[in-house]
């Protein structure tokens, strides 16, 4: 069933956190390079629990031709790592949300780019696939590993993620968050190495908001293509692990 809901319908789905002020997103800072600084988790508790000096932070604040986006849409990315997971958080403004009720959200949804979704692009160092991660604000979600766009997607690929999405109609903000495992890619990818300090990976950040004609393809690194297109591997920006 396709469902656009509108902010106000949203309490009885989940309104958290009441008192969270609008997030924004600082372009200067966040997209100054091409790179994203993750820093090694080393703490007690939840990796998100972490401090926002910890996060590598980076900023959705394009559309996928280059044009800059608005406030009402941009949306801020952070991550942290260790020695098993990536960890991202995604702070998405929205006015309304397009969804689908009836997908599962305990096996991977292809068509989940049919509707709202955040998504992350990830190729490790060494590799030339790359992996596609997915996640609908109603925690509905996406993995598929890619040796070549569009003709060689493996959607039986199953990467382990885990995937917490929490709507605050209050604030019109979704939150989602990724725990990423690094076995299944490096298995996948047949790279016989463990993720540390010092590897650059290459990534790249999407959001696709809305219905209809009047959708929006959102990005961190602009794939300039005719139209709207996010599987450009050349577009990706550097994911760095720092300790």
């Amino acid at each position: 069933m396709f469902v656009v809901l509108h902010q106000y319908s949203l309490l009885g789905i989940t309104a958290w956190n009441r008192r969270r002020k609008p997030v924004t997103c600082n372009s200067k800072t966040a997209n100054m390079t091409n790179a994203i600084l993750c820093h090694r988790f080393r703490g007690s508790g939840s990796p998100f629990s972490a401090s926002a000096k910890t996060f590598g932070s980076a900023c959705i604040d394009h559309y996928w031709d280059g044009r800059e986006v608005g406030l009402d849409l941009a949306t801020p990315v952070h991550c942290v790592w260790d020695e098993e997971n990536l960890y991202f958080q995604f702070l998405a403004p929205f006015v309304d949300l397009c969804v689908n009720e009836d997908w599962a959200r305990d096996e991977s949804a292809p068509g989940l780019w049919g509707h709202d979704v955040l998504e992350v692009f990830l190729r490790p160092p060494l590799s030339d696939a790359y992996f596609e991660f997915e996640v609908s604000p109603l925690g509905q979600w996406l993995d598929a590993m890619v040796r070549e766009p569009r003709k060689d997607v493996d959607f039986s690929w199953q990467s382990g993620m885990k995937v917490r999405c929490e709507i605050d109609s209050l604030c019109s903000l979704w939150t989602a968050r990724l725990v990423i495992p690094f076995k299944p890619m490096m298995v996948a990818a047949r790279l016989d190495i463990q993720p540390e300090a010092g590897d650059v990976w290459r990534i790249n950040l999407f959001r696709i908001s809305g219905a209809g004609p009047s959708r929006d393809y959102l990005v961190w690194q602009p794939t300039f293509t005719p139209q709207p297109d996010f599987h450009v591997p050349e577009a990706f920006g550097n994911l760095i692990l720092l300790d």
